[in-house]
């Protein structure tokens, strides 16, 4: 009995033994397939962080690109504003210059023909005042001749 034990235990312990060697190639197997997927793994995670690299990039440009652009044109339309008020500033002063140059002239004018019409009235005041001492003058006489012809005829 001694011998069919032995020989019982050795096919199970032989079973034993392959069972194990099977486990060990399973995990010789699972361990590669766990290398090969990390290594897929960081491979992908490479290439994703060279292509979010290579967007980034290419964003980082188009941006750049596109704050430059409107930084040009900001300064554009800031120069055409300068530019516009500039020429309002120098055409509002000329317009301005000139009504101020017309009212001084008219003022100028306005006071000239005073002055001519004060000369004028006082030219005329002048001749009235030579009339009047004229008439003063001609009744003094008669008012003379008067009291020489009464003296006379008294």
């Amino acid at each position: 009995m001694s011998g069919l034990l032995n020989s019982s235990t050795n096919t199970q312990i032989q079973i034993l033994e392959n069972k194990v060697e099977n486990i060990e190639n399973k995990l010789v197997i699972s361990d590669q397939s766990m290398l090969n997927n990390i290594t897929e793994l960081e491979s992908r995670i490479l290439s994703n962080y060279s292509k979010s690299d290579n967007n980034l990039m290419m964003n980082t440009t188009t941006l750049d690109d596109r704050v430059y652009r409107n930084i040009s044109s900001i300064k554009n339309d800031l120069l055409t504003a300068q530019l516009t008020a500039d020429s309002n500033l120098l055409f509002n002063t000329t317009v301005l210059d000139w009504r101020i140059f017309n009212n001084v002239s008219e003022f100028k004018n306005t006071i000239q023909n005073l002055t001519l019409h004060l000369n004028n009235v006082s030219d005329i005041l002048q001749i009235q005042t030579e009339l009047i001492e004229q008439q003063q003058n001609t009744i003094n006489n008669l008012t003379q001749n008067i009291n020489i012809g009464l003296s006379n005829n008294f």
